[in-house]
C-alpha cells in the first residue's frame, strides 16, 4: 500500500497498445520514441486476458493518457477509495470504447444528458484494505496527488470530493470491526484535507458459493457474513447508510442482486445468449480447440457457459473474435480443452468469476447489469 504507483488500466493488445515500463523516465521515454516492444515482465503472453492478482495476470498500468481533472467545467471529480471490485474485475478484452472497466468506472463516464461524464482519481488497488490505505506506511501516492496540487493547480486538490467504495476486504464477523475499518479510513482522508470534505459512501455488495458454477440464481448460497439482509454485511450496510460521515450513500446492493431473490446475486441465467453456432471441434474428444462460432452480438471478453451435454455445462472466456459477416463470429477461448460439444448448444454469459471458491467479482454482463440499474441521479450527491 505505500506504493507511490497509481493505475487502474489494462493494456489493450487488440487495440495496438503497449505496455512500456522502465526504472527511469528517459528510459521509458526511448522506449516509446522507438515504438518498442511491450516489456516482458509487464506484459507476458500468460497474463494477457486473465482475471487473477499481481502474481497471475496482466499489471495494471497508467491508462494512455491520464488525465488529472481540475474541475474547471464544473463538474465534480471523485477521488475514489478504491478495492478491486473498482479495478480487476475485468479484462482487457472487456473494457468499453473509452477503455473503461468496473463498474464505477463505466457508471461514472457515462455520457448522461443531465448529470454528464466524471473522470475519476481512483486511489486504492486490488485487495486493498480500508485499514491499510493511508496509514503511516501508506502514503506515497498521496504525496504525490498533493505534491501535483501544489506544485501545478496553486494548492487546489484535482479532485473535488470523495467517493468511498472501500471496505469488503476489511470483512469481520463482528459489524462493528468491519464498519469501523472502513470509517477509519474517512477519518483519516478528512484528517488530511479537512473536516468539511465532501465525502459519498457506497454500500458494500456480498459473496457467494455456488453449487452449479454460477449458472442459477437458486444454485448462489451465501453465508452469515457476506448475507445482504439479515447477516454480517446489511449490519455493515445500514452502518454506512445512517454514518454522518458521508454527505450522502450510494446503496448499490439492490442494482448487483437478482430479482428474483435479493439474498443472491446475477447468475448466468440472467444472461441468455442464444445457442452455439454448430460445435467447436471435431468431437473426437482428444483433439483440443480453442475456437468456438457463435452470434457477432456477443461482447468480446465475455465470460460464457454452455451446455456443452444434455444436463453438462462448461465455461470459457473470449479473448478475440474474427467477424464472418453473416451474424456470426470465430471466438478465440482461453481455455483450450477436447470439450464434445452438442450442436446448437444453449449458451448463457456469467455475471460473476469464481475467485478460487467463492464468487466475488461480477465480470462483464454483471458489470453491465448493474451499472444500467444505478439512476445517473444518484450523482447529485457528489454536489456540496
Amino acid at each position: 500500500m505505500g506504493n507511490s504507483y497509481i493505475g487502474g488500466y489494462r493494456c489493450q493488445r487488440h487495440r495496438g497498445e503497449k505496455y512500456w515500463a522502465a526504472t527511469d523516465l528517459a528510459s521509458v521515454q526511448a522506449l516509446a520514441a522507438a515504438n518498442a516492444a511491450s516489456t516482458p515482465d509487464r506484459d507476458p503472453d500468460a497474463f494477457y486476458n486473465t482475471a487473477g492478482n499481481v502474481s497471475n495476470s496482466q499489471p495494471l498500468a497508467y491508462g494512455p493518457a491520464m488525465v488529472l481533472a481540475k474541475g474547471w467545467d464544473g463538474r465534480p471529480v471523485p477521488l475514489v477509495l478504491a478495492d478491486s471490485l473498482v479495478e480487476r474485475q475485468e479484462l482487457a478484452a472487456s473494457a468499453d470504447a473509452r477503455r473503461n472497466m468496473g463498474i464505477w468506472r463505466r457508471w461514472l463516464d457515462q455520457r448522461d444528458p443531465v448529470w454528464g461524464s466524471c473522470i475519476p482519481l481512483v486511489m486504492g488497488v486490488p485487495g486493498s484494505k480500508s485499514v491499510q490505505e493511508l496509514a503511516t506506511s501508506a502514503t506515497l501516492r498521496w504525496n504525490m496527488i498533493d505534491a501535483i496540487a501544489t506544485t501545478y493547480n496553486g494548492g487546489k486538490p484535482i479532485w473535488t470530493f470523495v467517493l468511498d467504495q472501500s471496505g469488503r476486504n476489511d470483512n469481520s464477523a463482528t459489524a462493528s470491526t468491519w464498519s469501523n475499518a472502513k470509517f477509519g479510513l474517512v477519518d483519516r482522508v478528512k484528517t488530511r484535507y479537512g473536516a468539511g470534505t465532501h465525502v459519498v459512501g457506497i454500500t458494500l455488495m456480498p459473496t457467494f458459493t455456488s453449487t452449479d458454477a454460477g449458472r442459477t440464481v437458486s444454485g448462489f448460497a451465501v453465508a452469515t457474513l457476506w448475507h445482504p439482509v439479515t447477516g454480517t454485511l446489511a449490519t455493515v450496510n445500514n452502518s454506512i447508510k445512517a454514518s454522518a460521515r458521508y454527505a450522502g450513500v450510494i446503496d448499490m446492493v439492490p442494482a448487483f442482486m437478482s430479482d428474483a431473490d435479493p439474498t443472491k446475486g446475477p447468475a448466468a441465467e440472467l444472461f441468455p445468449l442464444g445457442n452455439v453456432v454448430g460445435h467447436p471441434g471435431n468431437q473426437d474428444g482428444v483433439t483440443t480447440w480453442d475456437t468456438m462460432t457463435l452470434a457477432a452480438s456477443v461482447p468480446l471478453g465475455s465470460r460464457i457457459i454452455f451446455e456443452y451435454q444434455p444436463g453438462l455445462w462448461t465455461s470459457r472466456t473470449l479473448i478475440g473474435r474474427a467477424d464472418n459477416g453473416d451474424g456470426t463470429a470465430d471466438y478465440k477461448v482461453s481455455e483450450i480443452f477436447a470439450t464434445n460439444v452438442q450442436d446448437n448448444a444453449t449458451l448463457l454469459a456469467h455475471g460473476m468469476n469464481l475467485d478460487t471458491s467463492s464468487y466475488v467479482h461480477p465480470v462483464l454482463h454483471g458489470v453491465l447489469r448493474t451499472v444500467s440499474r444505478i439512476p445517473q441521479s444518484e450523482k447529485l450527491k457528489f454536489y456540496p
